[in-house]
């Protein structure tokens, strides 16, 4: 009886039009011989090819063993594709998992196109695990990542408005963003880890580094379903032309991006790592097309709060970062500065004196929450996070602060998103500690409130337009959203008539 050897599979490398074709002489047959050497090695693996994954006995599954094609008939000797399965179980475990284009993972519930014919995958690597990439080798990697930050850079010095170009340390920190944010895009997520538990909202990354995103530039970044809302720049100043005329002031406060204010905590390899344990140390602004912005916004009549340079400044502060590590809004102390921020700003009003304000009693204690992006991330087991908060209110008998409630009739209206919701929403981590409640404290009269959790950019104003009062008795409206509103609002940017005369 004739002794077997060990069980072989035959297997096309990655069906296809491409590969039908005889290879040619030179440098075709050296990456054929590559390939095939690396799958040798247990280096490769074909998730998505058209012959499906392997069953775990080391051969193709029984429905798919009659599609077995023949190896490559040029490709002879010692170069056929064999592949021992017993001595590769690392490679078959990866052919075992269900194949997508997107998405790998055992909770995705989408179902594999098994007759899509796809490219191999790639070795892991560590930057390949960072990005959440296809698996990729150092070199294929390293150049990949050399040709996309030449071309990021020779573009964003054609495209940069004037006095907005950005020196080589931004430009590069831009780059590994934009990095991130494709990556996370195609993969369908929204979650970008970085070091010590810090996790980070992908459409922060792209609104940074998409370049200038007004006027003409508008409808090419924007991710507004309908274009002709794509630019923010005519709406805001139409919005603080209604307010001027009836005599309310406004204030548009943007809530800066979180990898902004601490960079050195989405990589510990950046150019920023320094700023990481000297405390005193300064990132340089990224959010270049940012500030141009809210400079084109001023010459324009409209009053911006700059948050970044006292953000920056605070961002080691004693009490705590400024940002949750695991949610996307701002923390306790990041609305405490805030807050102080815009008061400072406002000073004594006139309207102000005249009115009957009241003292505030303030309590800080830890809160322990789930951030939304620890949900994204793992909604099953989310990680919890502790912070402390700054409760504000009328004091109770025993001292301690009881929120004051929103009047609709208050000359002071907050408008926004869900940074406006934060600490003040029960549904939103805690109630009492957010930018409400540190407002009327710092001015001693309720607020009025029209907050929404999702995007600010219209839906506040369509609000305030269904309101249908002309916003009688405001004396001052402050317009806080996140920064990633100037791009990423797929309702985009419309001008809502709210004052009606």
């Amino acid at each position: 009886m004739a002794i077997r050897g060990p069980r072989i599979v035959r297997r096309r490398l990655a069906p296809g039009p491409y590969w039908r074709s005889p290879p040619r002489a030179g440098l075709h047959q050296t990456v054929v011989r590559h390939v095939l050497s690396r799958h040798r090695a247990g280096h490769l693996r074909s998730p998505g090819s058209r012959h499906g994954p392997l069953s775990r006995r080391g051969s193709l599954a029984p429905r798919q063993r009659q599609q077995r094609r023949p190896a490559n008939p040029l490709l002879h000797g010692h170069e056929k594709q064999q592949i021992d399965l017993r001595r590769a179980s690392k490679t078959r475990r990866h052919l075992d998992r269900p194949a997508h284009p997107v998405d790998n993972r055992p909770g995705d519930t989408r179902s594999a196109e098994p007759n899509r014919t796809r490219r191999p995958g790639f070795p892991t690597s560590r930057v390949a695990d960072l990005l959440g990439r296809p698996r990729m080798n150092r070199p294929i990697l390293s150049i990949a990542l050399l040709l996309v930050a030449a071309a990021v850079t020779n573009k964003a010095g054609r495209t940069a408005e004037p006095g907005t170009a950005p020196s080589e340390a931004v430009s590069t920190f831009h780059t590994i963003l934009r990095l991130h944010a494709v990556a996370a895009d195609q993969r369908k997520r929204s979650v970008i880890p970085g070091t010590d538990g810090w996790l980070f909202f992908a459409p922060e990354f792209r609104s940074l580094t998409v370049g200038p995103f007004w006027s003409d530039h508008a409808q090419k970044v924007s991710r507004a379903n309908n274009k002709r809302y794509a630019d923010p720049l005519e709406p805001i100043v139409d919005f603080h032309r209604q307010l001027n005329s009836a005599g309310i002031r406004l204030l548009v406060v943007p809530v800066p991006a979180k990898v902004a204010v601490y960079p050195e905590q989405l990589d510990k390899n950046t150019a920023f790592e320094s700023t990481r344990t000297n405390t005193r140390a300064v990132p340089p602004r990224i959010d270049i097309h940012h500030q141009a912005f809210h400079k084109l916004l001023a010459s324009r009549g409209v009053e911006v709060i700059d948050l970044m340079p006292v953000f920056l400044a605070r961002r080691h502060d004693r009490l705590g970062p400024l940002y949750c590590k695991t949610d996307t809004h701002w923390s306790g102390r990041g609305v405490a500065v805030a807050a102080a921020t815009i008061l400072k700003t406002l000073k004594e009003p006139d309207w102000l004196r005249g009115l009957s304000r009241t003292n505030s009693a303030t309590m800080t204690r830890p809160v322990s929450i789930t951030g939304d992006l620890a949900r994204m991330l793992a909604p099953d087991k989310p990680d919890r996070e502790s912070l402390p908060l700054t409760f504000l209110g009328k004091p109770n008998k025993g001292g301690r602060p009881i929120p004051i409630p929103i009047a609709r009739n208050s000359p002071v209206l907050i408008t926004g998103d869900s940074h406006t919701l934060v600490f003040h929403d029960p549904a939103l981590h805690a109630t009492g500690a957010g930018l409400p409640d540190h407002i009327a404290a710092g001015l001693g009269i309720p607020v009025d409130l029209v907050g929404v959790r999702g995007s600010g950019a219209t839906a506040t104003r369509i609000s305030l337009l269904r309101r249908r009062d002309n916003l009688e008795g405001k004396k001052l409206v402050i317009w806080c959203f996140s920064i990633r509103e100037y791009t990423e609002s797929f309702s985009g940017w419309r001008k809502v008539p709210v004052i009606r005369r």
